[in-house]
Order: structure tokens, then C-alpha cells, then sequence
């Protein structure tokens, strides 16, 4: 039983609204984009896991 509800890390709205402000040639941007992405997908991993935890 999942007594808390998941909630999107705090870390990953912050790198959303960086990635959507920074211009397209910048440097750091497609560093910012991985992390984004690799973050993302460790969510859904656990999002997936819960669904089964929950039976």
C-alpha cells in the first residue's frame, strides 16, 4: 500500500523551465537537455514500479 502519493521532483521542474528559457545555440544547453532527460525517465521507472508495488 502507497500511503504518498508521487509528486515530479522539484529538480526536474526547475531543469524544464531552464531548458525553455535558454537560447537554442547555448552552450549548455543540450547538457541541460540529458540530465532533463535522463531524470525523466528515473520518474517513470518509479511510476511504473509503484503500479506494481500497489497490488
Amino acid at each position: 500500500m502507497i500511503k504518498k502519493e508521487r509528486q515530479v521532483s522539484g529538480f526536474i521542474v526547475k531543469l524544464e523551465a531552464l531548458v525553455r528559457r535558454m537560447p537554442e545555440m547555448e552552450p549548455g544547453r543540450e547538457r541541460a537537455i540529458s540530465q532533463l532527460n535522463k531524470r525523466k525517465a528515473g520518474y517513470s521507472g518509479e511510476q511504473k514500479l509503484d503500479y506494481y508495488l500497489s497490488f
